[in-house]
């Protein structure tokens, strides 16, 4: 598998090295022994064009024509994240389903609406979404949440909006030196941002208040008030 966020004209000669060299160490094949086929596939993320690139080894060169029929050829398989039929797109598994769907949305509307689906390990989800989509809104996500955290994807992003409105917030309450209330805001949002996450891993997961707040890794110091909230 490789994962190409950029269209790159040279990959048939990429994927033919790295076939070749697969085939290379499967070698020498003993007595009776057969060798094992390789299959390399290009899941290019792009979403704004096309991958316009070859596709063939022998649309990487100018070949004279006398030369062609010696020139072997050599096929790359690409696959168009992005440019997938919605019905497809819906057979995947989670999480690669959300990774295709944010493609394809971007492609389709130029901005991502998250899903409700539940996300087991949403720590590692959103480091996989940040590394292939280059989002921002990924990362600062993932530093806002605790290990073992899960929850859905749309309530990890509105909670990050949340967040970064009670940092603003948090900033003019400084200018105008209202200091004791604004750490006494900050922590009545904190306590609202955690029962909206509980609570909707309760709807969601038929889970009692005690077990929600455990999921969602609830700081133990702040537990007390949220299932108060909930």
């Amino acid at each position: 598998m490789e994962n190409q966020s950029a269209i790159d004209q040279t990959m048939p000669l990429r994927i033919m090295g790295y076939d070749g060299a697969a085939y290379r160490n499967q070698l020498p094949l003993k007595e009776g022994q057969n060798a094992y086929p390789v299959v390399t596939v290009v899941l290019y993320f792009g979403w704004e064009q096309h991958w316009k690139k070859p596709l063939r080894l022998k649309e990487c060169f100018q070949i004279p024509k006398r030369l062609e029929p010696y020139v072997s050829d050599y096929q790359i398989n690409v696959i168009e994240i992005a440019w997938l039929p919605d019905d497809v797109i819906a057979k995947f598994s989670n999480p690669f389903r959300m990774v295709a769907e944010y493609f394809s949305q971007m492609r389709k509307q130029q901005e991502y609406h998250p899903s409700e689906e539940y996300v087991r390990h949403a720590k590692e989800m959103l480091d996989l979404m940040a590394l292939l989509t280059e989002d921002v809104r990924f990362k600062e996500a993932k530093d806002a949440i605790g290990e073992g955290a899960s929850m859905t994807m749309r309530s990890i992003l509105l909670d990050q909006i949340e967040a970064r409105g009670e940092a603003r917030g948090r900033a003019e309450g400084e200018a105008r030196g209202r200091a004791e209330g604004e750490a006494r805001g900050r922590a009545e949002g904190t306590i609202q941002t955690w029962a909206a996450s509980a609570r909707n891993i309760m709807k969601n997961m038929k889970l009692t208040a005690q077990q929600a707040v455990e999921a969602v890794s609830v700081p133990m110091e702040l537990r007390a008030k949220v299932l108060e909230q909930l």
